[in-house]
């Protein structure tokens, strides 16, 4: 089984994204009367173009998600994945928001799980070996989410058909590096 580890800020959203719906969501947050609006509210929290990069990497690579952000145990923000028919397998256990020990929590107890990614826009929370299977997204700050280009690459490793070797010892800072 195919995983997706999905984070939200910064993946199915950004600062920019938001401050432009941030009207819209004050407006509507003032008369949130019945489940189904709470459910809608979720939607304007996350960017349409986000969320069609994400169906397109489980239609094309047969994965389900499991959620790991601070959100996860929301109601209304699963239940608007689900009506995205975005299938959620599960969340990762709440472990002091260490998302690291949560991911490795989730893979021990979950042995049917045989390759996974993980999208989120910061890493330096993972583990080495989970680095191998970041697929990072720009910073909440500054970015505007999931794009085309992770969404290439994440379908290219959850279908082997391109692996992330190793990590880099280091990183060029410079044009020339120093030998």
């Amino acid at each position: 089984m195919k995983v997706i580890f999905l984070d939200k800020d910064g993946v199915l959203n950004s600062k920019n994204y938001l401050m432009k719906e941030q009207q819209i969501r004050n407006a509507f947050s003032k008369i949130l009367r019945t489940e189904e609006d709470k459910i809608r509210y979720e939607m304007f929290s996350m960017n349409p173009k986000c969320l069609h990069c994400l169906k397109e990497i489980i239609l094309e690579t047969g994965s389900f998600v499991v959620l790991t952000n601070t959100d996860r145990f929301n109601e209304y923000f699963q239940r608007f994945l689900e009506m995205c028919k975005i299938p959620i397998y599960g969340v990762t256990p709440y472990l002091g928001n260490k998302r690291n020990l949560e991911i490795d929590a989730y893979l021990k107890e979950h042995q049917e799980i045989t390759d996974y990614i993980i999208l989120d826009d910061e890493e330096k929370t993972f583990s080495e070996e989970q680095k191998l299977h970041l697929i990072q997204t720009d910073s909440y700050l500054k970015g505007n989410g999931l794009k085309d280009q992770n969404v290439e690459e994440a379908i290219s490793y959850l279908n082997g058909i391109q692996r992330k070797k190793e990590l880099s010892p280091f990183r060029i800072t410079s044009k020339y590096p120093e030998w």
